[in-house]
């Protein structure tokens, strides 16, 4: 195995693995949490901390699985389903990388608003991290399949 591919590896099991983590692990732990200002604390504390690690790791497994994908070949390789599953990994990558760089504090808004009570907010939170780990499972399964 060569030491661009263990980069790539390495950045995306953190990236993934903590986006994991924080969806089963921290957000059960803050549901416990009686004090609603507590929750909130708990969270921005995790979110902001996490946030700027995630934002390095998604960069490096960007420019990784470039550097990967024109090494193999480009586009000339990857033929009828692997179009399909490499497709699906970039959009995966491009929503965190979106999200991470500008979009989430509008999806903060959308999802968590002033009036919105936390718990409802917290569950809102919970279920959008869980489609993002489900879809980021799923791109980790094409990624192993190429």
């Amino acid at each position: 195995m060569d030491i661009l591919l263990i980069i790539h590896l390495l950045s995306v099991v953190l990236w993934i693995g903590g986006v994991g983590f924080a969806t089963m692990v921290v957000f059960p732990a803050i549901q416990r949490i009686e004090n609603p200002i507590a929750k909130v604390q708990v969270f921005l504390g995790v979110e902001q901390r996490f946030s700027k690690l995630a934002k390095i790791y998604v960069i490096i497994a960007g420019i990784t699985g470039l550097m990967l994908f024109f090494r193999r070949g480009g586009l000339e390789t990857f033929v009828g389903i692997y179009h399909l599953m490499l497709a699906f990994k970039v959009i995966v990558w491009l929503t965190f990388f979106i999200l991470l760089f500008g979009a989430e504090k509008h999806l903060m808004k959308i999802l968590v608003s002033q009036q919105t009570a936390p718990e409802k907010a917290f569950r809102r939170l919970s279920i959008f991290h869980w489609f993002m780990l489900i879809l980021s499972g799923v791109a980790i399964a094409f990624g192993v399949t190429l």
